[in-house]
């Protein structure tokens, strides 16, 4: 059962991006060649909410001379290197008065990296969860949450220099 707290929370969420997107709330810099993106699926019977996190650095486009420009789009676009995070934050019934739990669903990537990716975010998640326990406050909105766990996972330019 969900509690009126969750869901103005919630609200509050919905009524920041109603106009925008979490992208722009943060005041994150996305250029033609760097774009990170957020989205997210609440779902009330369950007190959750799904997070997907978006990375996504075109690589140079390749000129075939022989083929038309539409088709050299395509083909380059199989070379952008692309990190899609999901997550998924569980309100407890006891919320805000207890911690959002995070969890890993999954890691899809096509970048050449030495790192476990799917290592590296349950690490990051389990830290987070970790801090969380110690530190949480009544005071910590779901923007918030969102925020503070992307300030330490935005670090997508050294994953793929670390190859």
């Amino acid at each position: 059962m969900t509690n009126t707290t969750v869901l103005r929370r919630f609200n509050h969420l919905k009524k920041i991006t109603e106009n925008s997107n979490l992208e722009d709330y943060f005041n994150i810099q996305n250029t033609e060649t760097r774009k990170i993106t957020f989205e997210y699926f609440i779902n009330i019977e369950k007190n959750t909410l799904e997070l997907h996190i978006k990375f996504l650095k075109n690589v140079p486009k390749v000129n075939f001379t022989i083929l038309p420009d539409e088709v050299c789009d395509i083909i380059s676009s199989f070379n952008d290197d692309l990190i899609i995070i999901k997550f998924e934050i569980m309100f407890p019934s006891t919320y805000p008065f207890n911690e959002t739990i995070w969890s890993l669903i999954n890691v899809e990537y096509n970048v050449k990296t030495l790192l476990n990716l799917k290592n590296y975010y349950t690490y990051l998640v389990d830290t987070h969860n970790n801090r969380n326990k110690h530190d949480w406050s009544t005071a910590i909105l779901i923007d918030k949450d969102i925020l503070e766990f992307f300030g330490k996972m935005n670090y997508f330019e050294d994953i793929l220099e670390y190859n």
